[in-house]
């Protein structure tokens, strides 16, 4: 039986500044792995290795990248968790043949989204595009699927060089990023989410339908981390296609208006029962917004107190009007999230 991962950092978080990138290569038989690793390589001949390891360089860094392709091998059965430590992993299939892409779906990923850590990069990879005439999952469907499941998504060919430039893009990715945190955000309509997002990411939502996460990055104390906003609706969105989303959520914010009493009871009464189901051991912040409202207030700071003293939550209160709040906020649950991590990594130990 396959023992799930703790929410461990990985090897790249552990040590900052470690220039290495672990990947694992899976999918179903003759979808093209190890030729890929192959082509990554530039070795023909090698089919008995189940990793390998070469250095690149991108740009001025020089990166050791190390690529299992163990599938079908006894050692990836016969480990606790084969999924366990990997920076990311590359889930591949055919573009010419369905049932690579139908087992893509329902076999390799549902124990990928369980087992992996919880910041492992998933990646999808349609092969074989160089078969045109014979392409069976199309590009806008397979794209979509994953979206639908954060993942990224490329289409490759062994036949040319867009191998090479998979593995530039990992290796890019990765130096751009040091930790990967996803936050989950919550509240009513109108309470203030998307002026919140729109403040600490420096990118302007508005008319965005949140059926899709926004990413932003920043450095802090010479780490570097990727922040995923994911708003409650896309949230449940999610969970149809991967219940296992919950685990990677490792904050959340409620944000309720002050000057609305509904927006403040609907924490108790709506969100808390169910986020209480699934993310009892989060990092919580509960934060009263519009304080420039403040002739307009209806929930008073000692109501405010009682109840986030009650769920166990941070309180915040703050402006619309106020940039720099909002990014000290993010950032110091950013901070909180990598002590928690390491701290759970060392009782592993």
């Amino acid at each position: 039986m396959i023992r799930p991962a703790h929410k461990s950092l990985r090897t790249r978080s552990q040590i900052i500044g470690k220039k290495e990138i672990r990947l694992l290569v899976v999918g179903s038989s003759g979808v093209g792995k190890t030729t890929l690793c192959n082509c990554f390589f530039e070795d023909h001949q090698n089919q008995g290795e189940e990793t390998r390891e070469k250095y690149i360089q991108i740009d001025n860094e020089f990166i050791k990248i190390s690529i299992s392709d163990i599938v079908g091998k006894q050692s990836f059965y016969a480990c606790d968790n084969p999924y366990d430590g990997y920076d990311a992993i590359l889930v591949m299939y055919d573009i010419t043949e369905l049932k690579s892409f139908t087992d893509l779906k329902t076999m390799w990923l549902p124990d990928i989204f369980l087992y992996c850590n919880i910041d492992t990069q998933i990646i999808i990879i349609g092969n074989k595009k160089d078969q045109e005439i014979d392409r069976i999952i199309t590009r806008k469907e397979a794209e979509q699927f994953a979206k639908d499941r954060l993942c990224q998504f490329y289409e490759i060919s062994t036949e040319d060089d867009s191998c090479q430039l998979l593995f530039d893009c990992i290796s890019r990715d990765f130096l751009q990023c040091d930790i990967k945190i996803r936050m989950l955000i919550v509240g009513d309509q109108s309470v203030g989410k998307t002026t919140f997002i729109k403040k600490f990411t420096l990118q302007d939502p508005t008319g965005h339908d949140f059926m899709s996460a926004i990413t932003t990055r920043f450095e802090m104390e010479k780490i570097k981390y990727e922040i995923i906003m994911i708003d409650w609706g896309f949230y449940n969105k999610l969970l149809q296609t991967n219940p296992a989303i919950s685990r990677t959520i490792e904050a959340i914010l409620i944000v309720y208006d002050i000057t609305n009493e509904e927006s403040f009871q609907n924490i108790h009464r709506k969100y808390y029962p169910l986020i209480n189901n699934k993310f009892s051991d989060v990092t919580g912040v509960i934060i009263g917004y519009k304080t420039d409202l403040e002739a307009q207030r209806k929930i008073t700071m000692d109501d405010a107190l009682t109840l986030t003293d009650w769920l166990g939550y941070k309180y915040v209160e703050m402006s619309s009007k106020d940039t720099e709040d909002h990014s000290s906020i993010i950032k110091a649950l950013a901070h909180s999230i990598r002590i928690n991590r390491l701290k759970i990594e060392q009782s592993y130990e």
